[in-house]
């Protein structure tokens, strides 16, 4: 999916290059996407998977707001990829919902488009929209987790109390039968259908 993200926005917008990087909660590095780079993007990896982020990096982690870099080529000493952007600006945000840091976002664009209010505004709502899809897979699949630990907690008990020598008898409050053991049926001679 975040390749898919990748390719299209250097396919249908004005960016150069684009690069996702998605983060745990103690910022390491869980995934990494781009595109317009190619092995230009390796070292980048290798600096993030050592806990080392490039300081646009460092800056859009720990503010919501989009890092606009006018020049890399200039600015970025600590960057690999600057030596990339010559004659480019670049916008680095964090992916972020509901105040959990999912990854970073970040574009190569051209200088003349990089301070321009309606195409920062774009690069936001991308980010956002991304970071709303990457919350939303995270939901689904604890909630997945969840329910196969419930499954397991529920074979548990059911192995259990089917176990037990004990007659277990559960009623609801009018007094109707929820669940009787298999003891109950052996010590007082019913099926499960009477």
């Amino acid at each position: 999916m975040l390749q898919g993200v990748c390719d299209n926005l250097i396919e249908t917008r004005v960016y150069f290059s684009a690069w996702i990087v998605l983060l745990d909660n103690l910022h390491n590095v869980v995934l990494t996407a781009e595109a317009g780079l190619g092995k230009k993007f390796l070292p980048m990896i290798e600096l993030f998977k050592k806990g080392e982020f490039t300081e646009c990096s460092r800056n859009a982690i720990t503010q919501s707001n989009i890092i606009i870099n006018e020049n890399p080529y200039l600015n970025c000493a600590d960057c690999s990829l600057s030596r990339k952007n010559k004659d480019r600006g670049a916008m680095t945000i964090q992916l972020e919902y509901r105040g959990k840091i999912l990854g970073l976002l970040s574009v190569s664009i051209p200088q003349h488009l990089v301070n321009d209010k309606e195409e920062q505004d774009l690069f936001k709502e991308i980010a956002g929209d991304i970071a709303l899809g990457l919350y939303m897979i995270d939901i689904e699949e604890e909630r997945k987790e969840t329910e196969l630990n419930l499954k397991r907690s529920e074979e548990r008990y059911r192995r259990l109390i089917n176990n037990l020598s004990d007659t277990i008898i559960e009623a609801d409050v009018a007094d109707k039968f929820i669940y009787l053991s298999p003891q109950f049926y052996d010590i007082f001679g019913y099926q499960p259908k009477e």
